[in-house]
């Protein structure tokens, strides 16, 4: 009998395998995508969110209805909303002008509370980058929010789990859209050869696609 979820973060991960039988060399591995658009909001990030949050209710670093700090561009802001709304934590983000102006309407409909820091003529540039961190900093030391810090956060890789039957060699490779650039990298689960990797690392990606691959060998 189908379980129903007891909220929608249940519904993170557990995505579809689904074999890509057209573009895989003839007598080449088994490459099977897994659909991370299948996540609530249609990103992987929602695994990353869900990891931090989990990890600091754990250990105590983030109690029951205590706050959540993070500096993000949009897309880790969304998903840490969707965690942090089910569990009861208020949320405030630290973004940029330089973000689209789209991500962060979608961050201050979903109800986080946003900080905006002003760039330089719409620019991402170094300085912004450490002003953005210096600004989640501060907010962390005079609410005593729970910082997720995502780019130091060793939760944030949270693995992928797989289903029972993959039981050869594998690498993972997850991709998908980072503003207007594609972002993939290939992952070493276990060894591969290089040609390969090459060649999915170059695949023209399809522009909404978000999801992780799975090759077998």
């Amino acid at each position: 009998m189908y379980k129903l979820p007891r909220n929608v973060v249940d519904r993170i991960g557990s995505t579809s395998l689904v074999a890509l039988r057209k573009i895989a060399p003839p007598n080449g591995a088994r490459i099977l995508m897994k659909l991370e658009s299948e996540n609530p909001t249609g990103s992987v990030k929602d695994r990353m969110a869900l990891a931090m949050i989990e990890a600091a209710e754990a250990d105590g670093r983030l109690k029951p209805g205590g706050s959540v700090d993070e500096y993000t561009g949009g897309s880790t802001g969304v998903s840490l909303w969707l965690v942090c709304s089910v569990k009861g934590s208020p949320l405030h983000i630290v973004t940029s002008d330089a973000f689209s102006q789209e991500k962060l309407d979608h961050m201050t409909i979903l109800g986080a509370k946003l900080q905006i820091v002003p760039s330089d003529s719409g620019r991402m540039t170094e300085k912004l980058t450490r002003d953005l961190i210096e600004a989640a900093r501060v907010i962390t030391e005079k609410t005593g929010a729970y910082w997720t810090d995502q780019l130091n956060n060793q939760y944030q890789t949270s693995s992928i789990k797989l289903t029972r039957f993959l039981q050869k060699r594998l690498w993972l490779w997850r991709f998908g859209w980072l503003g207007k650039k594609a972002s993939s990298r290939v992952l070493p689960l276990a060894q591969m050869s290089s040609p390969l990797c090459d060649w999915l690392n170059n695949w023209d990606l399809p522009r909404q696609l978000s999801a992780s691959c799975v090759i077998q060998v």
